[in-house]
């Protein structure tokens, strides 16, 4: 398979997530947290009007009118500051939400209310992907890549780092066999790309550029995909 991967370089890294954008012409601002304590990490529209996004200390937020208006579900009294790193939402009602510590989440309300799937562990849930209604993928920040058949109610440790030193940051799923994770590997040889094109048997290492983190991927079809990324400033 011969596959473009096209690299998007941001020399500053450190976005200013605390604030949800929409496109128009232009990026306006379509709400502005109150406390700058808060992080958003991920955003996802399950249609034109519905979308979601999750942040630091365990909040979810919910949007029914493209962005107007947000809803907070708090569930810090529950979780205690996990961090909801990621999101996947099949429709308005059902999602996953993946957090720090090996804590995966799932709702079927919209939000309101989280079941807790993985009780806790050392990792972190970093990017959470399903390409069909069963198959589902999980990249973890210590180099842990998770799979499950079953639209998520069990998952099973597929892969761990193709040697010592890799940390996940995003993962995408073309189909249910052809998966790119992404990340830095900090130790020779150096890998930012792990790339599966048999739903997880086997796995490779991409390298791109030594001084690059991967983080966000998006691939628009079979051959060719997005990362963005970022080099540390000398």
């Amino acid at each position: 398979m011969t596959t473009k991967i096209r690299f998007i370089l941001f020399l500053l890294i450190t976005l200013f997530t605390k604030t949800l954008l929409s496109q128009g012409s232009g990026w306006d601002i379509v709400y502005q947290l109150s406390s700058y304590t808060q992080t958003v990490y991920e955003v996802q529209f399950v249609n034109t009007s519905t979308g979601f996004a999750g942040s630091w200390d365990t909040k979810l937020y919910k949007t029914t009118n493209a962005g107007l208006n947000w809803v907070i579900y708090d569930h810090h009294s529950y979780y205690n500051h996990d961090a909801f790193n990621s999101i996947f939402f099949f429709n308005a009602q059902t999602g996953f939400i993946g957090g720090d510590y090996g804590r995966l989440y799932k709702t079927t309300n919209g939000g309101i209310i989280i079941d807790t799937l993985y009780p806790g562990g050392g990792d972190h849930f970093h990017s959470i992907y399903f390409p069909s209604r069963d198959t589902g993928y999980m990249a973890t920040k210590y180099g842990g890549i998770l799979k499950t058949i079953d639209g998520g109610d069990n998952w099973i440790i597929q892969q761990q780092p193709l040697s010592t030193g890799y940390r996940f940051e995003g993962l995408f799923a073309v189909n249910n066999e052809a998966v790119f994770a992404t990340g830095n590997k900090t130790t020779s040889p150096y890998y930012q790309i792990c790339r599966t094109t048999n739903g997880g048997l086997n796995w490779e290492g991409i390298w791109i550029d030594s001084t690059e983190w991967a983080y966000g991927v998006y691939f628009t079809g079979i051959d060719t995909g997005y990362i963005a990324g970022g080099r540390l400033l000398q």
